[in-house]
């Protein structure tokens, strides 16, 4: 047996990836594949709506949500739009086309991690972390979904090994590129600025500047804006000290559980060499503050935690190639927790844009059977509306509209009910949930004066009805 690999110390390759590593690739990413199918038909419904902007883009009508609506940042991750307008562009914009480019992204991301971690463990350790990568529930529920995940995964990776690898110009292009996938993406820059020195730093620099300013000339020209809108609809979710707490623990449990987290890192400080622990660690930490500092996502399983993944699982290869034993025991632990949260998901996905789409049929249908022409709907769930829909969808939750992003969450709804009831005047509403107590439409007689209930969540316009054959009874 090799000596180093017999001592828990990286094996020294001089060709690239061998056999044995390709191996460990093709292992992690068979159960990637597994866990993901029984999620091949289901996609968020939030999803649907950077599809929307990507198919309107292709179509010549602009990044609009909907032809003819005024240009709004209604989403956050403008390379993956990119993506799905290539793939638009192709006729490859379906739900199956979207699930092969991200199981290509994770593909890529293991082959990443792959390279990482062989210049720094075992080959156990590294397949370890390939596979702990692989079972994550978080990387197979949130790469499946449609979103930016997938591309967030791979960029993650690709930036810590270009950090280790000191590749200034590379680097600065993955961070630019990060950053234009999730906002919050560019403060990886700090890390260049800890661990470069003089001309990869330049480098560095100067694509990462290049690169990231020509976006924001871009987002500028075509918004008026250098953030999204999504900011807007967001900086109102009050972040105070407990919540950031609640982030951080509840992020160190996202991988394999908080114990065991905290164990890997300190295992990492007291045995690991400098070298190998000290960027992953920096870099788990600065995405872990990241997130700790994020608004609480009301979507399950950690959406926002994928950029820290990678430099977890490789700090805890790092923190217990040495340790065989605690990193199987480690590791069959993991697949469990991960494979039970994975079942829970299964019975329960996180708003499937189908969900949505009947939703939106059914008020389609209320508008033909009534006869109302032109009819708009204002609801919170808008990504397979807009996608799919012949009515006017206005956006109840503020992403696509910027006077409902800004006044929605505060406490004077003036603005807020003087806008819909005023200028937007929708045919339908759909209120839920918190959705339905944000917006308090309740309060203002013009709501009980202008609409009727259809149910407890669905409301018409009387005049609408009044206008309909058979439904005038209705509107009094």
């Amino acid at each position: 047996m090799n000596a180093a690999i017999a001592l828990g110390r990286p094996a020294k390759t001089a060709r690239g990836p061998s056999i044995r590593h390709w191996g460990a690739i093709g292992v992690a990413l068979a159960a990637y594949c597994a866990l993901a199918l029984p999620l091949r038909h289901w996609m968020v419904d939030d999803a649907a709506i950077s599809m929307a902007y990507a198919a309107n883009w292709v179509s010549g009508h602009g990044l609009v949500s909907q032809p003819g609506m005024a240009p709004v940042e209604g989403y956050s991750n403008f390379l993956w739009v990119v993506v799905l307008a290539a793939l638009d562009g192709l006729g490859m914009a379906s739900v199956l086309g979207i699930k092969a480019v991200s199981a290509c992204c994770v593909a890529a991301a293991l082959v990443s991690l792959n390279a990482t971690c062989a210049a720094l463990m075992s080959h156990a350790a590294r397949a370890a972390v390939l596979v702990l990568t692989a079972t994550c529930s978080s990387i197979v529920v949130w790469t499946t979904s449609g979103l930016e995940n997938p591309l967030t995964l791979l960029l993650a990776s690709e930036i810590l090994r270009a950090l280790l690898r000191k590749k200034g110009a590379y680097l600065g292009a993955l961070i630019a590129a990060l950053g234009m996938t999730r906002p919050e993406g560019v403060l990886l820059g700090v890390l260049a600025l800890v661990f470069l020195r003089r001309r990869p730093l330049l480098a560095f620099l100067g694509v990462a500047f290049a690169i990231y300013a020509a976006f924001l000339a871009f987002r500028w020209a075509t918004f008026g804006d250098i953030v999204p809108n999504t900011f807007y609809a967001k900086e109102a979710s009050r972040i105070d000290p407990w919540t950031i707490l609640f982030n951080a623990g509840d992020l160190l449990n996202a991988p394999f559980g908080l114990g065991l987290a905290m164990v890997a890192v300190l295992a990492a400080a007291l045995r690991a060499e400098a070298r190998q622990r000290a960027i992953p660690l920096a870099m788990m930490a600065v995405t872990g503050g990241i997130f700790a500092l994020m608004p609480p996502d009301w979507m399950a399983d950690h959406r926002f935690a994928t950029a820290f993944l990678p430099a977890a699982f490789v700090l805890t290869g790092v923190a217990l190639s040495a340790m065989p034993r605690v990193l199987l025991a480690l590791l069959v632990l993991s697949i469990a927790l991960n494979a039970q949260r994975l079942v829970a998901f299964y019975d329960a996905p996180t708003l499937p844009v189908t969900q949505v789409r009947t939703t939106v049929t059914a008020f389609e249908q209320r508008a033909r059977s009534l006869g109302i022409e032109d009819a708009s709907l204002l609801t919170p769930d808008i990504g397979a509306a807009l996608l799919h829909s012949s009515l006017t969808i206005h956006d109840l939750a503020g992403l696509c509209d910027r006077v409902i992003a800004t006044a929605l969450r505060k406490p004077d709804k003036t603005v807020l009910h003087d806008y819909v009831f005023e200028r937007l005047r929708p045919t339908f509403i759909h209120a839920h949930t918190v959705w339905a107590d944000y917006a308090a439409f309740e309060t203002d007689p013009r709501f009980a004066r202008d609409y009727v209930a259809l149910n407890k969540t669905d409301f018409v316009r009387r005049d609408a009805l009044a206008r309909a054959p058979g439904a005038a009874p209705l509107a009094r």
